[in-house]
């Protein structure tokens, strides 16, 4: 169990992994939501992670293009596109929880 007061340190750790890669805040705590989840589409985020139709529309494809997303399952007739996080999306936040945790140091 790490320890209570961990998340003093989510700050700076968010900001070091934006800028280290590239990421804006908002595309990183998206991935943080979509971790666990098996597949979504633009209707889950603009309901579930209460983004705008313009946030689904342009990160999720940027993220796609990005490699830390993939396309699941194609749109195909009245359905939408499903998207999934990546290895390369699941390697990201496994390790934003490590170095938040203290179990992996990055020099700043």
């Amino acid at each position: 169990m790490p320890n209570p007061g961990y998340l003093k340190n989510y700050r700076p750790v968010l900001y070091y992994f934006r800028d280290a890669y590239g990421l804006s805040v908002n595309e990183l705590e998206f991935l943080f939501h979509v971790y666990d989840i098996k597949y979504f589409n633009y209707t889950y985020v603009v309901r579930n992670f209460r983004a705008s139709d313009r946030f689904a529309s342009s990160k999720v494809p940027r993220l796609n293009k990005l490699g830390y997303l993939f396309i699941y399952l194609e749109k195909a007739h009245d359905r939408e596109r499903r998207f999934a996080i990546s290895q390369k999306g699941k390697l990201l936040v496994s390790r934003f929880y490590r170095v938040l945790e203290g179990k992996e140091i990055v020099y700043r």
